[in-house]
Formats: structure tokens, C-alpha cells, sequence
């Protein structure tokens, strides 16, 4: 079970006995892109940390990673859809 599937099980758990099941999975799908939006905006601001051109932590990686960041940056702002 994805966790997509999950999510959508569990709010129709808890959803009213009025909400629709169609109304239910499009609050699921905002909440999912939602959540997987400010995952990719987490994981960029992450690479940039480390990134041994522009961070300000440790460096983790040999070569700027800034290419791969306006990648994750450019989906997370198109609200995580891929």
C-alpha cells in the first residue's frame, strides 16, 4: 500500500458521513502534494547546506549540487506534482 493509499484510507476513517468519497480524495491529493512539496523544498535546502560552493555546513558532496536543488525547487513549487 503506497502512502498515498494510506493517507486516503485513514481520512475516510475519519471523515464526516456527509463528506463525499469524491471531495475526500481531493482533500487527500492537496494534502499529498502538499506534504510532498515541502519534502523537496527540505531535501534542496539540505543540499544547498552542504554543497561545497554555496553552503554553510560541513560539505558532503565534491561538486556543487545547485543544478539538482532548482530541479527539486522547480517541482515542490509546481505543489510537488513530478
Amino acid at each position: 500500500m503506497s502512502a498515498r493509499d494510506e493517507l486516503r484510507r485513514y481520512v475516510r476513517l475519519l471523515a464526516d458521513w456527509w463528506t463525499s468519497p469524491k471531495t475526500t480524495d481531493e482533500r487527500v491529493e492537496r494534502l499529498y502534494a502538499s506534504v510532498r512539496a515541502e519534502v523537496l523544498r527540505e531535501a534542496a535546502d539540505e543540499l544547498v547546506a552542504h554543497c561545497p560552493d554555496h553552503g554553510s555546513v560541513d560539505t558532503r558532496f565534491i561538486a556543487c549540487q545547485c543544478l539538482a536543488v532548482d530541479d527539486l525547487r522547480r517541482t515542490a513549487s509546481k505543489g510537488g506534482a513530478a
